[in-house]
C-alpha cells in the first residue's frame, strides 16, 4: 500500500500557537466544518504528484457517511444524507 503525504492548510486568530492547533484540530474534527481541502502527495518531493482532494466534491459526498464520513454509505435518509450501516444502526442520524 502506497503512503502520502496529506496536508491541510487553514489560517486561524489565536493567542499563541498551542491555542492555534488546538482550534484547527477542532475545525478539522468537526464533519460539518467547510474545511475539506486537502493536498495529497505522492512520490518523491521533488517528482511526485499532488493532487487536491475537497471532499465536499459532490461525486464524493455520494459515498462518504453524512454523520462520520467513513466511505460506502449505503442508507439514503428521507432528508437525503447518506449514512453508514454503523452510524444507522447507532440511530445517529
Amino acid at each position: 500500500m502506497p503512503t502520502y503525504l496529506v496536508t491541510w492548510e487553514i489560517d486561524v486568530t489565536a493567542r499563541n500557537p498551542v491555542e492555534a492547533a488546538i482550534k484547527a484540530l477542532q475545525i478539522q474534527k468537526d464533519w460539518q466544518s467547510r474545511a475539506k481541502v486537502f493536498d495529497v502527495h505522492f512520490g518523491d518531493e521533488e517528482i511526485g504528484e499532488t493532487t487536491r482532494v475537497d471532499l465536499d466534491d459532490t461525486k464524493l459526498k455520494l459515498s462518504l457517511c453524512d454523520e462520520c464520513g467513513a466511505k460506502d454509505a449505503d442508507v439514503g435518509c428521507p432528508d437525503g444524507a447518506q449514512i453508514c450501516q454503523e452510524c444507522f444502526d447507532k440511530g445517529l442520524h
